[in-house]
């Protein structure tokens, strides 16, 4: 037991924020579910989309996401709705949180500046006297109403680094389950641990307290899976054989009115009466072992709300299963990979999950992944004056044709030297004959039959195409691993860094504009950020564009379109910009999105409009003729470089600071945890240089998939990701 010598009470203003961002409108998909909320006939649901206000009653629905409410980010993490009717909501963006209160009408968010919710809300739980509690990634927050209370890990010994989730029982204690910590207590002064059948390594992921017994799921290798609770005296513990539920990343408990306890993990729900546990699985997912649960919630009315990352939102009455469809749109996903323009002016949207369209008034659903052989990552979508292209992954890359009415599938996959091809990239020439990058060469479909390119017939450079563009002369141009080519006709024309102005041989985006220059995305070779830069070649001369000498206001370029007025657009990981031949127009945070957003992909209308596809907040719709530029003065930035990328092992991060101050170095995870701090010191302005290897905080291996890069330097921020795969 240890007692707390000292609270820290600290008091913040907050402030009030307007409900809509000129000239930009968002476009999310509501069907992956993070967290329920609900009172009387109002069901309030969190996606990575944003929030939902769901009348259980008459089936109305009201949205709100960051461009038209007071929400910053649009991934809602937590939700709590206190006695006074106000919706609390935790919404993330990577790197960074925002803690916003609804009260029906207004939107109040709490400056977090220097303060523990600044590192994010992930539960939030009140008590029997009012008082609402927040759980971070750093510590606890206690609010009355008033006063806000502050504890750290200092002061308490609680270890928040390794918190996993909190309860509060009846009594009023606060529970935490931790990862090698045990399960601890807190009564707001004193700390108690319980450790688990001698084992101070075990991992519990979550916590719930059910009639006096205070029940944690217990998950620290596929071997040991299962649920305990401890009585007061001794653990009680159910293994996965009981349980039903097996090894995974994430786990739900739940607990009904009758004291039954839900348990949910993976695509499995199990219920627990005091006696036998017995499965409860959803029939409509049968053996789908691509879709997970993200979310359990159990009412006043005991119904069991169950959230998806797919299918959206499930709920369970009277052993009926039933489902709710939250989504205002058809986009699959809020990581959009890929958008065009046909030219009945439809916006064509891929993402991770798969393929949709908006016709300006309604959405459609494009289930081409209907067909076995077809993924659902939609890797590039072209269009013709008749016809809709798009490329997916998977075992076997597929391009696929939509003529107004039907797909079909043109069948690249059945060469027989080209078996599980991988597809990365997809043009449209001036000849209609579609064009495709894939892992072994250059692939052309004339509407008929594919004509190949590779070693054995054409002198390409490498195996692998990740980018294509043509130009106005019907050129192609290629970004084949470590050199550009140019395939003027039967002409392969090379440029690297050896025989051209180019600084790199590695490039993320190109595109071309409508006077014949071609725009090239650069990235600096291992963490060289003097050669990160935007390049434009006019067929003669070479002009590179470097945030570092002042040229533009962010070089780090992930999409380029232009518009019917001549100018270009350019996403980063920044924001928005336009270059009208002359000068800089920057477009975001208060005025569009958000910092910390990705850009994905652009396109526009014959409105001049610009669609703006992201990597997690979806799409956006943005008329620059409603907005104002930001001012394009060229402030200090961060540079980060992380290689090798993908990381195998270990990751060498090189970032250039932009002033001398206190610097923060963070790794978070795709739902915007933080796994592991790499630095957090005083550092001087210049080049630094920092190691990751691939662990958390708390020295486990994290597993495979997508990471963030989080820098903060000074008040001024950086995120960039990595692919982590062992």
């Amino acid at each position: 037991m240890k007692k707390i010598n000292l609270l820290l009470l600290l008091i913040w203003s907050c402030f009030y924020l307007h409900a809509q961002n000129s000239g930009w409108t968002n476009y999310t998909s509501t069907k992956e579910i993070t967290c329920t909320q609900k009172s009387g006939d109002i069901l309030w649901v969190g996606t990575t989309g944003g929030l939902v206000k769901y009348n259980t009653v008459t089936l109305q629905k009201e949205y709100f996401n960051c461009s038209n409410s007071g929400l910053k980010y649009n991934n809602i993490i937590a939700l709590h709705l206190d006695g006074s009717g106000n919706i609390w909501v935790s919404n993330t963006g990577i790197g960074h949180h925002e803690l916003s209160r609804f009260d029906g009408t207004e939107w109040t968010s709490f400056a977090q500046q220097d303060t523990i919710l600044a590192h994010g809300v992930y539960s939030i739980k009140h008590d029997a006297s009012g008082n609402i509690w927040f759980l971070t990634y750093e510590g606890l927050v206690m609010y009355d109403g008033s006063n806000w209370t502050e504890y750290t890990e200092s002061d308490t010994d609680i270890p928040f680094g390794s918190v996993t989730d909190m309860d509060i029982d009846s009594d009023g204690l606060l529970w935490f389950s931790t990862e090698g910590h045990g399960l601890i207590s807190f009564n707001g002064f004193e700390v108690d641990y319980y450790i688990y059948s001698n084992n101070e390594t075990a991992a519990m992921r979550c916590v719930r307290c059910v009639e006096g017994n205070v029940w944690v799921v217990l998950n620290w290798s596929p071997d040991y899976t299962g649920a305990a609770y401890w009585n007061g005296q001794s653990w009680v513990e159910f293994y996965e054989t009981q349980t039903h539920i097996y090894f995974a990343w994430d786990y739900f408990m739940a607990v009904d009115s009758n004291g039954n306890l839900w348990l949910a993990s993976d695509s499995r729900i199990s219920l627990y009466n005091g006696t036998t546990w017995t499965l409860q699985n959803n029939p409509d997912f049968g053996n789908d072992y691509y879709t997970t649960l993200t979310s359990l919630y159990v009412d006043e009315d005991d119904i069991v709300w169950l959230g998806t990352d797919s299918k959206g939102l499930y709920n369970l009455t009277n052993e009926n299963w039933s489902s709710a469809d939250f989504s205002p749109t058809r986009i699959k996903s809020n990581d959009i990979t890929a958008l065009d323009i046909d030219n009945q002016q439809n916006a064509w949207i891929g993402t991770s999950r798969g393929l949709s369209h908006f016709d300006g008034t309604n959405w459609f659903d494009d289930n081409i992944a209907d067909n076995a052989l077809m993924g659902d990552e939609i890797k590039a979508i072209v269009t013709d004056s008749t016809n809709v292209w798009a490329e997916t992954s998977g075992l076997w890359g597929v391009v696929c044709k939509y003529d107004g009415v039907n797909w079909s599938v043109c069948d690249i996959q059945f060469e027989p030297s080209l078996a599980n091809i991988q597809l990365f990239c997809m043009a449209i020439d001036l000849q209609d004959n579609i064009w495709v990058g894939f892992y072994g060469g250059l692939a052309k479909y004339n509407g008929q039959s594919w004509v190949f390119y590779n070693h054995a017939n054409s002198p390409v450079p490498s195996y692998v195409i990740e980018h294509m563009c043509v130009d106005s002369d019907g050129s192609l141009w290629l970004d084949f691993t470590n050199n550009l080519v140019n395939l003027v006709g039967n002409s392969w024309i090379r440029y690297n860094t050896s025989n051209s102005g180019l600084p790199t041989n590695r490039f993320n985006t190109m595109g071309t504009d409508s006077f014949g220059n071609v725009w090239i995305g650069c990235i600096g070779n291992s963490g060289n950020t003097a050669e990160t830069c935007l390049a434009k070649y006019d067929g003669t001369n070479w002009t590179l564009f470097q945030q570092e000498d002042g040229d533009i206001p962010f070089d780090n370029i992930t999409a380029i379109t232009k518009d019917n007025l001549g100018n270009m657009w350019f996403g980063t990981d920044d924001g928005l910009m336009k270059y009208d031949g002359t000068g800089w127009s920057v477009y975001h945070l208060n005025n569009s999105i958000n910092y910390s957003e990705e850009i994905t992909a652009l396109a526009c209308d014959n409105q001049n409009r610009i669609w703006v596809g992201t990597r997690f907040n979806g799409v956006y719709l943005f008329d620059v003729t409603l907005s104002h530029a930001e001012d394009n003065t060229l402030t200090p930035d961060i540079s980060i470089q992380v290689f090798p990328n993908p990381v195998y092992s270990s990751a060498n991060i090189k970032v250039d600071l932009a002033k001398t101050g206190e610097t923060s170095v963070s790794i978070y995870n795709i739902k915007g945890q933080k796994v592991a701090d790499i630095a957090n010191s005083a550092l001087h302005k210049g080049l630094h240089e920092f190691n990751w290897n691939g662990c958390g905080d708390n020295g486990s291996k994290v597993g495979n998939g997508v990471y963030f890069v989080r820098i903060n330097n000074g008040g001024i921020s950086k995120t960039t990701k990595c692919l982590l795969l062992r």
